[in-house]
């Protein structure tokens, strides 16, 4: 007799354990399935959208200043060929005429691009090391986005 006694109160102490438990839980937004916490579809988006983030600003950590470089070749590209077309190096026609256009439209759409970017993520910024003698050696550090916006916080 008492060992059933014993086993009421403790089905009574887990039963009232598991209702604070699913109060708990139902005050977040979760529940709990066949023994599994669940999340809602939105938390799960947010949890994607943080993961896709991180790996574009890992990203754009990495290749900032390659795609910096690709943008001013392709900046240039253009004006050399119509230098090249306006000295007689190269034939005037509409078609270069038109793909430079393109070119140039697109190179100022990647241009606006990276500012954004720039201005959402961060930016690399080249500082003077003042250990080397040599003006162009430079010591690079990325600023957040957030730290540019409050200029107080950048070194």
């Amino acid at each position: 007799m008492r060992d059933n006694e014993i086993g009421i109160e403790e089905q009574l102490v887990i039963a009232k354990a598991n209702q604070e438990i699913r109060d708990l839980l139902e005050k977040y937004g979760l529940r709990i399935e066949k023994g599994k916490l669940i999340f809602p579809k939105e938390d799960m988006e947010i949890l994607r959208s943080h993961i896709l983030f991180s790996h574009f600003v890992s990203f754009w950590k990495h290749y900032a200043i390659r795609i910096k470089l690709i943008f001013v070749c392709l900046a240039f590209y253009p004006v050399i060929v119509l230098a090249a077309m306006m000295n007689g190096f190269a034939d005037v026609d509409f078609f270069y005429l038109f793909s430079m256009g393109v070119i140039s439209f697109l190179v100022f759409g990647l241009g606006f691009l990276i500012q954004r970017v720039e201005e959402n993520i961060g930016y690399w910024q080249g500082k003077r090391d003042k250990g080397v003698k040599t003006p162009l050696k430079k010591k690079w550090q990325f600023i957040p986005a957030d730290l540019k916006r409050y200029k107080s916080n950048v070194n």
